[in-house]
């Protein structure tokens, strides 16, 4: 059997080209005459494309990757080098895909797949657009990413997992844990680097899990809820949409966590969207929050939400990034209130509306308005509601987004960077 078997090696490469039945390019990569290959593809030394392949326009495919056979890349793209895509692998367009990477056979990966080196995916997973897989992480088999669903470098997500779509960047679940297999994980959550969720868990919408957090099997987080971090919930227990779980405290398995709507604190119905409320697990000792949001792509505030903090004689602010880790901490204990917001116009009709001033941690004084209008010239989408900023050069400023009544923050006048984030306030 030996010798027969070697025969047939010997036959199907009888030019000694190392490419067997196939066709060796300019580059010394071998092309299946059944591929079709747009005249524009490139390809590094040893690239290899099998049977019935199809690679579209302005793909450009590194040294020893491998395409196998029924496999369809739209291009542009970039494949980088020793990655292999499977068989009846479908990818579209815009995809940047590093070194050592491996998509499994009958994935499908929807447009601008951006996939770091070493990352891995399973065999029938369905990745939508936009998805980020951070260099050396792990997707099972049988896995659906939503739209922008990103994974962090290390992060692992097990067989059959689920994350919801997001709309933007904004708004997308982030995983850099361990998701234990058959759990769903819903859009706008954070799973940080040393938080492990076991098997069959449920993460609903804009769920902020804290560092070294351990969420048991069969767990269900809804909408909205915080667990801190080093907490522990055990198995088939439930936290309730708004609830928190406070840093290291542990839950009993099987045990509801009930939210308590008198504990919210924001103004009722100043928060539109549920799970872009955000509550400050470890509130400053001596004040009291007033006013909390994650901000989104949607209408996630009323326009009234900061009148919650109306009157004060002292005001803080805090800014927290999309892991929950606090940003900035700015706050001001007046020497007397000057004027509380809802009187006075613009902040960007010179002299601006002064709320208070006088021993405040940052540089400058706080500023608002009911026009809302932003300070940043080049943001026309701000209209109406109330403005609240800190003249930082760390802390951003909140004022009215596009889609009024929602609210955007802003980092000097880098509207975007800020897309993603939370704010508390505190009287």
């Amino acid at each position: 059997m030996f010798v027969w078997m070697m025969a047939i090696a010997l036959a199907a490469d009888a030019d000694n080209n190392g490419c067997d039945d196939q066709i060796e390019t300019d580059s010394g990569a071998c092309v299946h005459p059944t591929a079709a290959v747009d005249a524009t593809v490139t390809f590094g030394t040893g690239a290899d494309v099998g049977p019935s392949a199809t690679i579209g326009a302005n793909v450009a495919i590194g040294a020893n990757t491998s395409i196998a056979a029924r496999a369809s890349l739209a291009g542009p793209g970039s494949i980088g080098q020793d990655s292999v895509i499977a068989r009846r692998v479908s990818i579209g367009s815009g995809s940047d895909i590093g070194n050592d990477v491996m998509l499994g056979r009958a994935s499908s990966v929807g447009i601008d797949l951006d996939a770091g080196d070493d990352a891995s995916v399973g065999y029938a997973c369905q990745l939508g657009d936009h998805v980020t897989l951070g260099g050396a992480s792990t997707v099972g088999s049988l896995v659906t990413l939503g739209d922008y669903a990103e994974i962090g470098p290390s992060g692992v997500v097990a067989r059959s997992v689920q994350v919801g779509d997001a709309t933007s960047m904004t708004g997308r679940a982030v995983i850099n844990g361990i998701v234990g297999p058959g759990s769903v994980i819903g859009s706008g959550s954070v799973i940080p680097s040393t938080a492990r969720v076991r098997k069959d868990a449920i993460i609903g919408e804009g769920v902020q899990i804290g560092t070294g957090a351990r969420i048991g099997r069969g767990v269900t987080l809804e909408d909205g809820s915080t667990v801190g971090n080093n907490a522990v919930i055990g198995a088939n227990a439930t936290v309730e949409s708004g609830a928190a779980v406070a840093d290291d405290e542990r839950i009993a398995r099987g045990t509801t966590v009930e939210s308590v709507g008198a504990e919210t604190p924001n103004l009722p119905g100043g928060i539109l969207i549920p799970s872009s409320e955000f509550i400050d697990p470890n509130p400053p000792e001596g004040w009291t929050q007033c006013a909390g949001f994650i901000n989104t792509t949607g209408d996630d505030v009323a326009d009234n939400l900061l009148d919650n903090c109306l009157p004060f004689s002292k005001l803080r602010v805090r800014f927290w990034n999309t892991s929950q880790q606090m940003l900035s901490d700015q706050f001001a204990t007046a020497l007397g209130t000057i004027a509380e917001w809802p009187e006075y116009g613009p902040v960007t009709v010179a002299p601006r509306t002064i709320v208070m001033q006088g021993n405040l941690s940052g540089n400058g004084a706080f500023f608002a308005s009911t026009n809302g209008v932003s300070q940043c010239s080049g943001v026309t989408s701000n209209t109406t509601g109330t403005f609240l900023s800190v003249t930082d050069t760390v802390v951003p400023a909140m004022a009215p987004g596009s889609s009024n009544p929602s609210y955007e923050l802003h980092a000097g006048c880098n509207a975007g960077f800020y897309n993603g984030l939370a704010m508390t306030v505190y009287h």
